[in-house]
């Protein structure tokens, strides 16, 4: 009975980690695109003659 605790234990954590890391990588993906735009911005308010 315990090993099926232990599992659920195990499959919870790596559920969480998992999503942990997702969280970060759409937050850095999110950041890129936000430096993009306000570049892309900043290029077209002031374009390099």
């Amino acid at each position: 009975m315990e090993n099926i605790a232990k599992l659920d234990a195990i499959f919870t954590t790596e559920r969480k980690r998992k999503q942990g890391l997702r969280d970060v990588y759409d937050r850095r993906r999110r950041d890129q695109c936000l430096f993009l735009e306000t570049r892309m911005r900043s290029l077209l308010q002031n374009p390099i003659s």
